[in-house]
């Protein structure tokens, strides 16, 4: 948050609101610059902890191959021919890399779909209702598409080449 500049973004709006303003913040990170900041932006401030039991639902596979870069999409499509799984998704790096798998992916006949930070709002919630009616089988996301999903991604099972 405050590499990011939002720490001045948000004194900005702290300066600007006014004392009857209700201001609760939100953040994933919790350490000392988080709690200074919001002991001194807000009236009374308590932390409350979300944790979950479990990252998983019980019906949730994840698997991990350690692959060469240049044999990742082959690797990828042997996975997903062997297991033949009814959705998965893959993790990318980056917003182009996902665009590139979802094109290689589709040039290879598999229904495949991106979800990343450069999609409009509108094309995110096409891509998750596409996905909760069963198309596409893939969806190639970023790291952060998970918090459109209720969620860090799930803890990895590791399986050496």
């Amino acid at each position: 948050m405050r590499n990011r500049g939002y720490r001045e973004e948000m004194e900005t709006m702290h300066s600007q609101a006014g004392d009857e303003c209700q201001r609760p913040m939100f953040s994933a990170a919790r350490g000392e610059a988080i709690q200074e900041l919001a002991h001194r932006l807000l009236r009374d401030a308590k932390a409350i902890k979300i944790t979950e039991k479990r990252m998983t639902g019980p019906t949730i596979e994840q698997v991990w191959f350690e692959v060469r870069q240049h044999q990742k999409l082959d690797a990828l499509c042997r996975v997903l021919d062997t297991w033949n799984p009814n959705r998965a998704i893959v993790f990318c790096s980056t917003k182009h890399g996902t665009d590139e798998l979802v094109s290689s992916l589709q040039g290879r006949g598999y229904q495949a779909d991106a979800l990343h930070g450069n999609l409009s709002p509108t094309q995110r919630d096409r891509v998750m209702s596409r996905l909760r009616s069963g198309s596409p089988d893939i969806l190639a996301a970023t790291h952060v598409a998970p918090r459109g999903m209720g969620g860090a991604p799930p803890p990895i099972h590791h399986r050496p080449r």
